[in-house]
C-alpha cells in the first residue's frame, strides 16, 4: 500500500468517525417516525374532509342541447380546396 492510498483510507476513515458521530440513535429515529405518523394521519384525514366537500357541492347540470350543437372553431381548416378528389374513387375502365 502506498503512502497516497494510506491518506485515502485514514480520511475515509476520519470521515465515517464524523458521520458516526453526528448520526442519531436508531431508537431515536423510529420514536420519530411514530410521531411523523400522527402528523400523516390529520394530512390525510384534512384531504379526504376536502375532497368530501367538494363532492357534495351542488353542480350544474350541463347544458346537452348548446353541447350537442357544438361544432370546432378549427373544422373548416379540415375541408381542403381539393377535398372532393378524397372522397372519390378513380375509374379504372375508361
Amino acid at each position: 500500500m502506498t503512502h497516497e492510498d494510506r491518506d485515502l483510507q485514514t480520511w475515509f476513515e476520519t470521515l465515517r468517525e464524523a458521520d458516526r458521530a453526528a448520526a442519531p440513535p436508531f431508537e431515536a429515529l423510529l420514536q420519530r417516525k411514530a410521531e411523523g405518523l400522527g402528523l400523516r394521519k390529520l394530512a390525510a384525514a384534512f384531504a379526504l374532509l376536502i375532497m368530501v366537500v367538494l363532492l357534495s357541492l351542488p353542480r350544474k347540470p350541463l347544458p346537452i342541447e348548446q353541447l350537442s350543437q357544438w361544432r370546432s372553431p378549427t373544422a373548416s381548416l379540415l375541408e381542403t380546396p381539393k377535398s372532393p378528389l378524397l372522397t372519390t374513387a378513380p375509374s379504372i375502365t375508361r
